[in-house]
C-alpha cells in the first residue's frame, strides 16, 4: 500500500471558478410529497433518461428504490418503485445494462435476519422486475455490470468494526464469490466503498475511505484482479474529512476520482479532482471552489477528453445549498462551472448534484435534488444544460500567485469554440477587493477575438499589471467572454494574493496595465460617467484602508477624515486631478480607535461615509 503526499500538491494547484452557469435547457422535477432524492442518471438509447433514486412518497413503506423513465425533454414516460419490506430500502446507485434493462444496488432491512442486507434488483428496459437479490449481511453502494453479464457490487460489512465488501454475481445475481477488505491502519480499521468499476483488464477499481486517526478518514483506492485479488491500494490523504465518492477509468488505462477537501486558501472545503495511471502513480490534482464549501459527487471523462464533475456547495452565512458543476479541460484546468437549485418558501436555495452524464450532441444532464417553493420535503431534479458557445480559460505560470502591489503576474489565456460554427467574442476583465464585494475595474478590453469551429486559441503570455498601493489581501481575478456591455457567455477566475510594497506613492486605476489578448484589437475603457465614492475596505479596518473614487472631469478634489466630534484629523487628497478611477490608502497607525467619517468633494458634488478603525 502506498499514501500518496496529496495535500502539497493540491493546493500547489488551487485554481477559480466560473461565475456564471451555463445555458440551462430545461429542469424537472419527480417524486411527491414526502421527499425523494436522484442518485443516478443515464441517457438512453432513445435520447431519453433513466433516473434512480429512492422515495418516501411512494412504495411499500418509509423509503424504497424509484427508477424514472423520461422522454428526450425530461417528461415522464413511467415510473417504478422497488423494497424488500415495509421496512427502510436504501438506493445508492443505478446502472443500465447491455440489454437495454437496469439493474439497482443498495441495502434494505431484512426482517429474516433482523439486520441490512446488500439488496439488487435486476429490471427490463421497462422497469419491470427480472429478479431480486439479498445478497448477505451489509452495505451495498455502488453495482456495475461486468463484460460477462455478471455484475459487481461494492459497499461495507459491519462486525466489531467496518470493513469494504466486494461481491461479484453471474447474470442471474447468485454470487459467485465475496471479498473483504479491512485494511488496518494503527490501532483503526475502518473502510467503506462509496464507487466501483470493472476496468479494462477484466479487474475491478474500488473507491471509498479509510481510517487513519481518531474520527478522521482519507479516500482509499483498491485495485484488483478479475478474482477481486489486491494488485495495489493507495491512501489519499484529504485533511482526515474526506472520501473518494466517485471513480472511472480513463481512456489511458489511468482513473479519474472526485472527492473534497478543506483548503486553507478559501478556508473552506473545495471539490477535487485526482488524476491516477493505470499503476496507481499520482498524476495530478485539482481544486475548485471559491469562499463558499463546494464538494464533488460523480465524475465522467467527456468526449473532449476532459472530464465533468457533479456536486454541490453551501453559503454557511445564509445556508444557501445548490448544484455545482464544473467542466475541465484532460489536465483538470477550469473551463467552465454551473450553480443550479431552486428557492425554499424563505428564500434559501436548497439543492445537490448526485450524478451527471454527457448527452448525445453536447451537453449534460445532472441529477440530484432540491427543495420545491411551498415545501420542505425534497424532489427528484434533472437539470439539463448545455456548454457555453466560446469557453474562457486563464491558466497562471505561478498557480498560487503572491506578489507586492505594483508588480505584475502573466498567465496563459485560452479560447474554446464549442460549436460548429466560427464564433467572434469579445474578452475583459475585473477584479473583486478582498473582505468586500466591491469591484475594480481594469482599464482594457478585447474586441472581435475569431475562434474556429471546436478549436481552442491559445494567448500567452498575457500580462497584468497591478496598483502601486493596493491594500493587501486575496484578489479575485475575473476573466469574461461574451458581448461587452451587453452578455456574458462564459467566466472564469483565480486569486491574486497582495502584499504591501512599502514606500511607492498613490497610484491609480490606469495602472492596471494588461497585455497579451491579442493587442492590435485592444480597447480602452471610456472614463467614468459620473462622480461616485467607493465604501472603504477593508471596514472595519485596523491601521490601513482603502478609500477609491472615480472623477467623470478634470476636478478640484479634496478628501478628507473627520472623527465622530467633527474635526479634521487628516487630508488625503488636496489639488486638481484629472477624470478617471482614483484610490488612496489612509494610515491610520497614530490614530485611536473609533468611528470616523470620510469627505469627497469634487467641484460641485459632495458625499460623506462613515469608516470604523479597530486596533
Amino acid at each position: 500500500m502506498r499514501k500518496v503526499a496529496l495535500l502539497l500538491l493540491i493546493s500547489s494547484f488551487l485554481l477559480g471558478s466560473s461565475l456564471f452557469a451555463q445555458d440551462t435547457l430545461w429542469t424537472r422535477t419527480y417524486g411527491g410529497d414526502d421527499g425523494d432524492q436522484a442518485y443516478s442518471v443515464c441517457q438512453t438509447s432513445d435520447g431519453g433518461f433513466a433516473i434512480g433514486g429512492s422515495t418516501w412518497s411512494f412504495g411499500l413503506g418509509q423509503s424504497d428504490y424509484y427508477l424514472v423513465r423520461t422522454d428526450s425533454d425530461g417528461d415522464t414516460l413511467w415510473s417504478k418503485t422497488y423494497g424488500l419490506s415495509f421496512h427502510q430500502d436504501e438506493f445508492r446507485e443505478m446502472k443500465p445494462t447491455a440489454d437495454g434493462g437496469f439493474v439497482l444496488a443498495g441495502y434494505a432491512f431484512s426482517e429474516a435476519v433482523d439486520d441490512w442486507v446488500v439488496y439488487v434488483v435486476r429490471t427490463d428496459a421497462n422497469g419491470d422486475t427480472l429478479w431480486t437479490r439479498d445478497l448477505g449481511v451489509g452495505q451495498g453502494d455502488a453495482v456495475d455490470e461486468t463484460e460477462d453479464g455478471g455484475f459487481i457490487i461494492a459497499g461495507s460489512i459491519f462486525t466489531d468494526h467496518t470493513a469494504m465488501l466486494l461481491i461479484r454475481t453471474d447474470a442471474n445475481g447468485d454470487t459467485v464469490w465475496t471479498k473483504v477488505f479491512d485494511h488496518q491502519h494503527g490501532e483503526f480499521r475502518f473502510n467503506a466503498a462509496e464507487a466501483v468499476e470493472e476496468t479494462s483488464d477484466g479487474g475491478f477499481i474500488i473507491a471509498g475511505c479509510t481510517q487513519c486517526e481518531p474520527w478522521m478518514l482519507d479516500g482509499y483506492l483498491i485495485k484488483t484482479d478479475a478474482e477481486g485479488d489486491t494488485l495495489w491500494t493507495r491512501v489519499c490523504p484529504l485533511n482526515g474529512f474526506g472520501s473518494l465518492h466517485a471513480v472511472q477509468e480513463t481512456a489511458d488505462g489511468g482513473f479519474i476520482l472526485a472527492t473534497s477537501m478543506y483548503s486553507e486558501m478559501t478556508w473552506s472545503d473545495d471539490a477535487v479532482l485526482i488524476k491516477y495511471d493505470a499503476e496507481g502513480n499520482l498524476l495530478w490534482a485539482q481544486c475548485y471552489g471559491t469562499e463558499l464549501n463546494e464538494w464533488g459527487n460523480s465524475v465522467r471523462e467527456t468526449t473532449d477528453g476532459g472530464f465533468i464533475l457533479a456536486g454541490g456547495d453551501m453559503d454557511f452565512m445564509t445556508m444557501d445549498a445548490r448544484m455545482y458543476v464544473v467542466k475541465t479541460d484532460a489536465v483538470g484546468n477550469l473551463q467552465w462551472t454551473g450553480n443550479y437549485a431552486r428557492t425554499t418558501p424563505d428564500g434559501m436555495k436548497v439543492g445537490d448534484a448526485l450524478s451527471v452524464v454527457e448527452t448525445e450532441g453536447g451537453g449534460f444532464a445532472v441529477a440530484g435534488y432540491s427543495v420545491p417553493e411551498g415545501s420542505w420535503m425534497s424532489d427528484m431534479y434533472l437539470v439539463r444544460i448545455r456548454v457555453p458557445l466560446v469557453s474562457i480559460a486563464m491558466i497562471p505560470d505561478d498557480s498560487v500567485i503572491v506578489i507586492p502591489a505594483g508588480e505584475s503576474f502573466t498567465y496563459e489565456g485560452r479560447l474554446t469554440n464549442n460549436t460548429l460554427e466560427t464564433q467572434t467574442v469579445d474578452v475583459w476583465f475585473k477584479v473583486k477587493k478582498p473582505y468586500s464585494n466591491h469591484w475594480l475595474y481594469p482599464p482594457r478590453h478585447y474586441t472581435g477575438l475569431t475562434v474556429e469551429p471546436f478549436q481552442t486559441n491559445s494567448y500567452y503570455p498575457v500580462t497584468q499589471g497591478t496598483p502601486g498601493r493596493l491594500y493587501p489581501g486575496a484578489y479575485t481575478y475575473i476573466g469574461y467572454c461574451g458581448t461587452y456591455g451587453d452578455e456574458i457567455v462564459d467566466s472564469t477566475y483565480f486569486y491574486v494574493t497582495i502584499y504591501e510594497f512599502e514606500g511607492l506613492s498613490r497610484e491609480t486605476h490606469s495602472d492596471w496595465s494588461l497585455t497579451g489578448w491579442g493587442d492590435e484589437k485592444v480597447a480602452e475603457a471610456g472614463c467614468p460617467t459620473t462622480f461616485a465614492l467607493s465604501r472603504n475596505y477593508p471596514n472595519p479596518f485596523n491601521a490601513r484602508t482603502v478609500i477609491e473614487y472615480q472623477l467623470p472631469e478634470a476636478s478640484e478634489v479634496r478628501l478628507e477624515v473627520y472623527n465622530i466630534l467633527g474635526e479634521k484629523v487628516a487630508t488625503l487628497v488636496n489639488g486638481q486631478e484629472q477624470a478617471g478611477y482614483r484610490s488612496v490608502t489612509w494610515d491610520a497607525t497614530e490614530i485611536s480607535s473609533g468611528i470616523y467619517f470620510y469627505k469627497l468633494t469634487a467641484g460641485d458634488f459632495t458625499e460623506t461615509k462613515r469608516m470604523i478603525l479597530v486596533k
